[in-house]
């Protein structure tokens, strides 16, 4: 393994999965980034996100633990369906409803398992999350910036469950990190609207796409950012390792508890760009 990537430095890049742990991921990032000096190294199929994006995420303002929704005087489930991806999530938000008479609005593309226990629950189109969020800013005070009012009533009434609550918590779904009209920057744009960052006990609480999504992240397996999202060269993200082992730009690729082929969109270009490939370690 050392031999076959040692002869593609600078030209190496590195895909971690989401069920690798912590220290895994650190050391795979550092690998490619130092033994290798190469840049590129992801652990999510969707496209880079901004460093600074990532930075404001992570501030502990803007985060609650899970058992604050115990407390929570209002939640909003936002792009994801806790029964399925985080049951202990599901399992809170229903006890925070029941002991604490917590309002609960859900708004996701998909019908989801919290739906007929919530004051709201809306809909909005695959892969429109950010305008609905762009019009959810505008509807809880803060301007939103899309032409389109498509969901201002849906908006208009999650608003108003959320409105006059002390402890605010949205649960949000990890897609919205690969969300390319900005899912993330709207997903900001509410929590300042709502002051999150300024109350105790409310705050964002991410539901994450894959197991350890989140820890990956903190340890630099990201083509944007290092560990604890330090600044650091700029790699491609995982759509763009593919292109380049296809075009010949990178040869060689460590593969850590992921199957892109299997995993990862475009299923038939992943197999030829690992095709392509020198040298391919997985494991």
């Amino acid at each position: 393994a050392a031999d076959g990537l040692g002869a593609a430095r600078g030209r190496a890049a590195a895909l971690v999965g989401g069920q690798a742990s912590n220290e895994e991921g650190y050391l795979v990032q550092r690998i490619v980034r130092e033994a290798l000096a190469s840049p590129h190294v992801d652990s999510r199929a969707g496209g880079a996100v901004d460093r600074a994006l990532w930075l404001e995420l992570a501030r502990p303002e803007l985060s609650v633990a899970t058992s604050e929704l115990d407390r929570a005087d209002a939640i909003l489930v936002l792009d994801a369906d806790p029964l399925h991806a985080m049951p202990i999530v599901e399992l809170r938000i229903r006890k925070a409803m029941r002991r604490n008479a917590a309002r609960l609005a859900v708004a996701t593309p998909r019908p989801t398992g919290l739906d007929g226990g919530g004051a709201e629950a809306v809909r909005y189109a695959p892969g429109d999350a950010a305008a609905f969020l762009d019009e959810l800013a505008a509807a809880v005070g803060e301007s939103g910036s899309a032409s389109s009012r498509a969901y201002g009533d849906a908006a208009g009434r999650v608003a108003e469950v959320l409105s006059g609550a002390e402890r605010v918590i949205v649960v949000w779904g990890g897609r919205l990190a690969g969300d390319p009209r900005g899912g993330l920057e709207r997903l900001l744009a509410v929590a300042r609207a709502l002051s999150l960052g300024d109350r105790e006990g409310a705050g964002l609480l991410e539901v994450p796409a894959e197991t350890n999504a989140r820890g990956l992240r903190e340890v630099g397996c990201l083509p944007t950012a290092g560990p604890g999202y330090a600044e650091t060269a700029t790699g491609r993200d995982a759509a763009g390792i593919r292109a380049a082992l296809e075009a010949d730009e990178l040869a060689a690729a460590m593969l850590l508890d992921v199957d892109p082929v299997r995993d990862y969109p475009d299923a038939e270009g992943w197999r030829k760009a690992l095709g392509a490939a020198d040298f391919v370690v997985a494991s």
